[in-house]
């Protein structure tokens, strides 16, 4: 189904998301009018929040991963290890070779059957 609105009708991830929402909210709208309207009393839906503790530590270590990233940029744009500049290099050569032979949505499929298939291998 995926394949069919991505490729076929050249739907886009972006206005999916949208309408589901949009499709998602009209539903539980419709819903509570439709209980006061035959004198229920409305669906009672749970207030959610994220507590700050639990931002504070997605932030932590978010942050812990982009400074260790840029770390090994850092490292890499200095020259200090030519071996692994010239390994990112053609890592990125090759990424962009297979990025211009296939779309995205291509892309992430074979991405994820590897991820799933290599390790069992």
């Amino acid at each position: 189904v995926l394949w069919v609105l991505f490729e076929v009708l050249d739907y886009h991830l972006l206005t999916l998301i949208s309408h589901v929402m949009i499709g998602g909210l009209a539903v539980l709208f419709l819903w509570s009018k439709a209980m006061t309207f035959i004198k229920k009393s409305p669906p009672d839906f749970p207030v959610i929040q994220i507590s700050e503790d639990a931002a504070v530590n997605a932030a932590r270590a978010l942050r812990n991963d982009v400074n260790r990233a840029l770390h090994l940029f850092r490292e890499i744009a200095l020259g200090h290890d030519l071996k692994k500049f010239l390994g990112v290099i053609a890592a990125l050569w090759v990424l962009s070779e297979v990025g211009s032979c296939c779309d995205f949505l291509t892309l992430v499929y074979v991405a994820v059957l590897m991820i799933h298939t290599i390790p069992i291998l």
